[in-house]
């Protein structure tokens, strides 16, 4: 997991039906037995009291696991994968990237 940066964004917090949602567990999001939310094992409340919020974070076990999920839905043809930077230039997430293909 990476933390990136502080960022602007909307206010309120993720409704119950987000953390309900197939996308929670999609983006590595989990509830320990205390009700505390997780991502990649790193308590989200001891990150943000940490760094500070808004924040972006991002599961590097996810990003694999999105990469290979593209990459094999390609797998009878030819093909190679390119991120677009201007999407997000975020240093870790282009090594992470580079080291999958």
């Amino acid at each position: 997991m990476h933390l990136v940066r502080r960022a602007q964004c909307g206010g309120g917090g993720l409704g119950q039906s987000v953390l309900e949602s197939a996308l929670f567990e999609d983006a590595g999001l989990a509830r320990s037995p205390d009700g505390r939310l997780h991502v990649g094992g790193v308590d989200l409340g001891a990150l943000a009291q940490e760094a500070g919020t808004p924040a972006f974070v991002y599961a590097g076990d996810v990003i694999r696991r999105q990469f290979r999920a593209l990459d094999e839905a390609f797998a009878g043809i030819p093909h190679r994968i390119h991120y677009a930077v201007k999407a997000n230039g975020n240093l870790s997430v282009l090594r992470l990237l580079r080291e999958l293909g």
